[in-house]
């Protein structure tokens, strides 16, 4: 369930994930770090954004709802490793983010840190068809630039809004047992939107930095499973 929308302080510098047997808070993060250029005709629904995070020993489940007056994404069947260019939402981990990072150490994730990118996109038909896609792996258990079929993801369309619910569990991200209580996940994610109809190229916007336009794992947040 989504629970009651409520708005957020805008100065995120962590966000918490709540247990899912709890219905947790939305935060908006339209305002936080946008991307891009929407064009001067941009309607003032053409890209806004709340996320919904929370675990349980299934999974980490991350729930996104985007406002947006179209939803163009051609990707998600047949070449689902390019759906970033289009309307889709891409999402990065660091299961290591409280280590400190080891420069010069090969074959043991990014300097040390196992970190992950995935997108995940749904056609415009809003047929609930939403594929995930590892673009970036630093675990040789998380195959990169494959398809996540061990991930759970659906996305839907509602008049404007844009609904992206995805479960990843945990054995599917590298882990032999569920993150608990108390642990920290560096996180990023980023909203990508595009718009035929006005011409205008791929911008969007973002929930901490490292995701999208650079890509730099020691920019992501921080994620607090409470």
């Amino acid at each position: 369930p989504d629970g009651q929308l409520q708005s957020q302080v805008l100065d995120l510098t962590a966000l918490a994930a709540g247990p899912a047997s709890q219905a947790g808070t939305w935060a908006d993060f339209t305002a936080w770090a946008p991307f891009g250029k929407a064009g001067d005709d941009a309607p003032a629904n053409d890209c806004q954004a709340k996320i919904n995070v929370s675990h349980d020993v299934n999974g980490l489940r991350v729930q996104v709802k985007v406002t947006d007056d179209e939803h163009h994404q051609t990707h998600a069947k047949g070449t689902p490793g390019h759906m970033w260019a289009q309307d889709s939402v891409q999402l990065a981990l660091d299961l290591d983010v409280l280590k400190p990072w080891q420069a010069g150490v090969v074959g043991s994730g990014l300097a040390g840190h196992r970190v992950f990118e995935f997108t995940v996109g749904g056609t415009a038909e809003g047929d609930g068809h939403a594929p995930v896609f590892c673009n970036r792996s630093y675990d040789p258990s998380v195959p990169a630039n494959a398809l996540c079929p061990g991930f759970k993801a659906t996305v839907t369309r509602d008049g404007v809004v844009t609904h992206y619910d995805m479960l990843m569990p945990w054995d599917q991200l590298g882990l032999d047992k569920p993150m608990q209580q108390n642990d920290v996940l560096g996180f990023a994610i980023a909203v990508n939107d595009v718009d035929p109809q006005r011409k205008t190229r791929r911008h969007g916007l973002r929930l901490f930095k490292g995701i999208a336009q650079t890509k730099d794992a020691k920019q992501f947040g921080k994620l607090w499973l409470h």
